[in-house]
């Protein structure tokens, strides 16, 4: 094999290329894990290539602004936004005593 037979890659071609044959290759494993009567483990090789798959996806996305300080309009604590790949939701810093769900307002609109 001569260097001619073979396209040099750069820069983001490396990655590109990196990930699809990592990819390819958590899929020829989970085969291989089938075909050897290891179900679960197949399903775990899948499960993984496919979260690097979101992850790599994620990474090219702009990241979402961060919302203005907010507080429980019940109990005025402070509450925060929890992310996940599909929304999210607000939530107390620790979990008040009488198990309210936290309801965010601006901080800005506390009455003081």
């Amino acid at each position: 094999m001569t260097t001619d037979s073979v396209p040099l890659l750069i820069g983001e071609q490396v990655e590109a290329y990196g990930a699809a044959v990592r990819a390819q290759t958590f899929t020829d494993a989970a085969e291989i894990m089938r075909r050897e009567g290891l179900p679960m483990s197949a399903g775990l090789l899948e499960a993984q290539r496919d979260v690097e798959t979101l992850d790599r996806a994620e990474a090219g996305r702009q990241p979402v602004p961060t919302p203005p300080p907010m507080v429980c309009a019940t109990c005025e604590t402070s509450v925060g936004w929890v992310s996940c790949p599909t929304g999210g939701w607000w939530a107390h810093g620790s979990h008040p005593a009488d198990g309210h769900d936290a309801a965010p307002m601006p901080a800005a609109e506390v009455e003081r």
